[in-house]
């Protein structure tokens, strides 16, 4: 059976050919029409031939199955070709508004970028009775009890794009293949192991209790910010357990051929669900009680210190890059090289972060390269945690940190774009994983440190006489004045790799946070997982370049190339983009822009009642999932 990973790894590669993003999709769309056609062909015949031999019928349906694809293909090819070689009349080609055609190829990207911004913000809905009706188009059921309390909220405390809230029914979507009841023990089993777990019990409409999470590791801080978060909605929920992770790294993978069965069976539950009333339903007997009730079994295994390349990927289809080899052992290319040039800037943040289309990360993140602590499971439990890669199953909320502020922004301190320093400046610790026998080379913080004290060979952009633009390999020393990252301490190592980064690296003393607002450009780079940073760098008056593979609750709302620069991970971008915002007369008034425009959009999306929204919207989602009466439930 042709897979649909398989699919999209074809497809990238044919659009050298058909050029542009449009005729991408189509010819996507077509592919999957030749999947499905092709699937059904082979089910049917095989068993046909258990009970005789193929009919013509399904020979024949197969066949105009195969005849509309391909004429598909055709007219999609045909009319790109034309539009390209035959133009009538003579035109420009499209590009984004406000671009002219030898732009600088960031500065297109940036305006393509804008443009959709401002588009995803102008048809937000207005109005309860659209929010409910995108709601139904984009998820197929009501939304659950209680929205309008929640749209209420949202609309009396000004928090922009409405409907950009689908990450929640993404994560949530393989735990609807699990009956309610099968959940709920999950999670009391989850928090009875006190496996790094905080307990939240809600009941009565009052957060009752919470417990767990190793009151020597921080736990008490994180307690009381995820139980304010919750207490000014908690009167709107039923009685429930909820599991907050303490981990920094997420804990829960679904192996494929189980999370396949999962999202089946959540396909069917969601299509079967009727809403008939808007109110919870009684409180199972199982949650009489408010506390975690120890067990003699954790349902988590410890994979701290080891390579987990194989155990993270374990969610991605078998013919998917991430999990496929070539014919002498070594792992195929990552898909976003078929529709990229050597730069590969971070055009589409989702499929560039996508572990399952890129072989490359086990080498060159600390995820993958003995994280520092990883206590995971491959049961389906619903966890809430702060970040998680693209191949995990947690569900994302508003981090702990975030919610306590644990890291300030004081405007009094910073100063204006014109008097900070116009160099990117980044001070940190070691803290990208585990280090022993050398695996420091492959974490992620020690590689751009690397390349920036150690300089090499570089990749920049060089518009030609023709007004195009080529890459040109360049001694990056000769731009080494515009990078101030350095370690400031070393640590989770092993002695021996401790004592080999110490040597390795010049490594300086800890500036006061507030230094941070002497530059023009800050650098925020994934840590054990997402780093902290990264709201105060938005609320400053400085431009934030970020290299994440780690994915928070807000991304649909803090986007790249419009409040800050997203940067690769194997580091083909860094130089050329730092270039272009320090030196370029175009790329330098881009920087302040961006800048400008992050702090004014912190200032409306990233206060503690957009994080409580977030949390407010969850919750209700998750209300109805663990309701024995599920399929009844939703607002009308």
């Amino acid at each position: 059976m042709i897979n649909h990973y398989f699919c999209t790894y074809r497809c990238a590669n044919l659009v050298f050919w058909v050029k542009d993003l449009r005729s991408f999709h189509l010819v996507y769309g077509a592919m999957d029409i030749l999947t499905v056609a092709w699937s059904w062909f082979v089910k049917r015949t095989e068993q046909a031939y258990v009970f005789g031999r193929p009919t013509k019928s399904y020979v024949c349906i197969f066949i105009a199955f195969l005849a509309t694809s391909f004429l598909f293909i055709n007219l999609t090819f045909n009319s790109n070709r034309q539009h390209q070689l035959n133009p009538t009349p003579p035109q420009e080609p499209q590009e984004p508004k406000g671009t002219r055609r030898y732009d600088h190829p960031l500065s297109i990207l940036i305006t393509a970028h804008r443009d959709e911004s401002v588009k995803l913000i102008s048809k937000q809905s207005q109005t309860l009775d659209q929010a409910v009706t995108e709601y139904r188009r984009r998820h197929g059921i009501d939304p659950p009890p209680h929205y309008d309390k929640w749209y209420s909220f949202m609309r009396d405390n000004a928090i922009p794009l409405v409907d950009e809230y689908d990450q929640i029914n993404h994560d949530l979507r393989p735990f609807w293949g699990l009956s309610p009841a099968a959940l709920r023990s999950s999670v009391s089993a989850a928090l009875g192991a006190e496996d790094f777990l905080i307990g939240v019990f809600i009941r009565g409409g009052h957060v009752k209790s919470v417990e767990g999470g190793a009151l020597d590791r921080g736990a008490e801080w994180r307690r009381n910010a995820i139980k304010s978060a919750i207490d000014p909605f908690a009167y709107l929920l039923p009685d429930m357990d909820l599991a907050f992770n303490m981990h920094d790294e997420p804990r829960v993978i679904i192996p494929y051929d189980q999370l396949a069965q999962l999202l089946e069976h959540s396909r069917l539950n969601h299509n079967a669900h009727v809403s008939t009333r808007d109110t919870w339903s009684p409180a199972p007997v199982e949650l009489n009680d408010s506390h975690i009730k120890p067990q003699s079994y954790t349902p988590f295994m410890d994979y701290a210190h080891y390579f987990t390349w194989p155990v993270a990927t374990l969610s991605c289809p078998p013919d998917s890059p991430a999990r496929l080899l070539t014919l002498d052992g070594t792992n195929v290319a990552d898909v976003q090289d078929a529709f990229t040039d050597v730069l590969r800037f971070v055009s589409n943040r989702t499929a560039f972060t996508d572990v399952c289309l890129s072989p490359s990360f086990k080498d060159i993140h600390g995820f993958f390269n003995k994280p520092n602590a990883w206590d995971t499971t491959h049961n389906p439990i619903p966890i809430f945690s702060p970040s998680k890669i693209s191949s995990l199953h947690d569900i994302l909320f508003p981090a702990p940190w975030y919610l306590a502020e644990k890291v300030t922004y004081d405007s009094s301190k910073d100063i204006e774009w014109h008097e900070k320093h116009n160099v990117l400046y980044w001070r940190g610790s070691t803290t990208s994983g585990y280090s022993s026998g050398g695996t420091w080379r492959n974490q992620s913080r020690q590689r751009f440190v690397e390349a920036t004290e150690k300089p090499g060979t570089g990749l920049i952009y060089h518009q030609t006489d023709t007004n195009d633009w080529a890459v040109l390999p360049v001694d990056s020393q000769e731009y080494h004045s515009l990078f101030d990252v350095h370690f400031s301490s070393i640590g989770q190592c092993s002695d021996t790799d401790c004592a080999d980064q110490s040597r390795y690296f010049d490594v300086r003393p800890q500036d006061p946070y507030d230094q941070n607002w002497q530059h023009k450009l800050l650098l925020d780079i994934d840590g054990n997982a997402f780093s902290g940073r990264f709201y105060t760098f938005l609320q400053s008056r400085s431009l934030t370049l970020k290299q994440a593979l780690y994915r928070e609750w807000h991304e649909d709302r803090i986007r790249p190339w419009v409040h800050y620069i997203p940067l690769g991970l194997n580091g083909s971008d860094w130089l050329e983009i730092v270039r272009f915002v320090t030196e370029d007369e175009g790329g330098q008034r881009l920087a302040q822009e961006i800048a400008e425009e992050s702090r004014d959009w912190a200032a409306k999306s990233l206060r503690r009642v957009d994080l409580q929204a977030w949390m407010f919207r969850l919750l209700l989602e998750y209300a109805r999932l663990v309701d024995d009466h599920r399929g009844e439930l939703g607002f009308r």
